[in-house]
């Protein structure tokens, strides 16, 4: 088989559907020449130091081309540091990588769906072994509007999978025909999928949309730099600074952080409101993803500053300084994640609004500042006063 076939990750309850998952397997593997993904074959891609549940939802994130979801009458193995089921973090998993999700829902589960939305503290133990597979489905179709097919055999599955791969495979080709004809720069090549959908399609408000899209795709991939900002974990090398030299090793440090400030006051005025274009004029794709592209950097930028100024060491008396002055971004990062997902879903409910004969207008604008800024100062005071008394010896 070919390395590039498609991969389609199975993901299900394994024992009650066991045969269900066998004959989608032919089906992929046999009829259509793809790669199913499955836990419990020996082709499922595992890494020895990962745990089960993380060997699964690593092998949608880093494997998958598309996501099976099938749900029967079993809730399934929960994984305790979530409360979610394997099943349900697969789900989560391929619906933050955005690839299709076909989801196949028992019919039984789904005839007692309502009857449980009608009763929650009813008996439903002759349809499933826990009611949180009803709080999962109905997650999956109320929640996230995700079309699920209902079935009773897996031949009701891969008749379902057979016309909708043709329809997937004919949307491809479609959107392979704009690619060809649109002449968009090989510079939009490293955005995601959806950013570059909507680059190359130009729907509704696509412009604001394209680049909020951008910016949040920029601020998930720092994601575990987020992390350690929160929990002030600051790996690597730190640099030695004593009480005498602080005052001169943080100006510099302060002026870097303004650095950012500045580009980011840039891209989100003057450097937006120009890839925009004017109103009623369509904008520029090119500049839109680079004003977008450069908040990320900057979002990143603000992040590793703060962590390479809580690698500072020196001093027990430095500490309290270091910590005040390695929260600075705060506001920064607060600021910019408003442009990302929270002001994309803000621009697509309203376009999904009831129409209105004034037009909508969404407040974007944004002034930002260096957070903490007193902490610091009282903190730079505090030990300055107990260097002059001779509370703290310089060292």
């Amino acid at each position: 088989m070919s390395i590039s076939s498609p991969c389609v990750m199975i993901s299900s309850t394994f024992y009650d559907l066991r045969q269900v998952r066998a004959d989608l397997e032919q089906f992929l593997e046999s009829g259509l020449g793809y790669r199913p993904l499955l836990s419990e074959t020996t082709s499922f891609p595992v890494d020895p130091d990962r745990k089960t549940i993380e060997n699964c939802r690593a092998c949608v994130e880093e494997h998958a081309d598309v996501l099976v979801l099938i749900v029967g009458g079993r809730y399934g193995s929960v994984d305790h540091s979530s409360d979610k089921s394997v099943t349900n973090l697969e789900y989560l998993s391929a619906r933050a990588k955005g690839i299709p999700v076909y989801a196949f829902v028992e019919k039984r589960i789904l005839g007692a769906l309502p009857l449980w939305k009608a009763n929650p503290e009813g008996d439903f133990s002759s349809a499933v072994d826990n009611t949180r597979v009803f709080e999962f489905v109905d997650e999956v179709r109320a929640k996230h509007w995700v079309w699920t097919f209902e079935f009773e055999t897996a031949q009701d599955i891969t008749a379902a999978l057979r016309h909708q791969f043709a329809h997937l495979m004919r949307e491809g080709l479609v959107l392979r025909g704009k690619i060809q004809q649109s002449g968009l720069s090989d510079a939009l090549l490293g955005i995601s999928g959806a950013a570059f959908r909507l680059a190359l399609e130009q729907p509704d408000a696509w412009e604001h949309r394209l680049f909020c899209r951008v910016v949040a795709d920029e601020i998930a991939a720092c994601r575990e730099l987020r992390r350690r900002y929160d929990k002030r974990i600051a790996l690597g090398e730190s640099e030695a600074v004593s009480l005498l030299d602080l005052e001169s090793w943080s100006r510099p440090r302060i002026s870097e952080l303004h650095r950012v400030t500045s580009a980011l006051d840039y891209a989100l005025n003057d450097g937006l409101r120009d890839a925009l274009g004017e109103p009623g004029e369509p904008g520029d794709v090119e500049k839109i993803v680079s004003i977008a592209k450069l908040v990320g950097q900057a979002y990143r930028e603000a992040l590793e500053w703060s962590l390479r100024v809580s690698r500072t060491a020196g001093h027990d008396a430095l500490k309290p300084v270091v910590d005040a002055l390695a929260l600075f971004p705060d506001d920064i990062l607060q600021k910019v994640e408003l442009f990302g997902e929270p002001l994309l879903k803000r621009i697509e409910d309203a376009l999904l609004a009831e129409p209105t004969k004034e037009p909508t207008t969404i407040d974007a604008s944004v002034v930002l500042e260096l957070s903490n800024s007193e902490q610091f100062e009282a903190a730079m005071q505090e030990l300055y006063d107990k260097l002059e008394s001779g509370e703290i010896e310089p060292d």
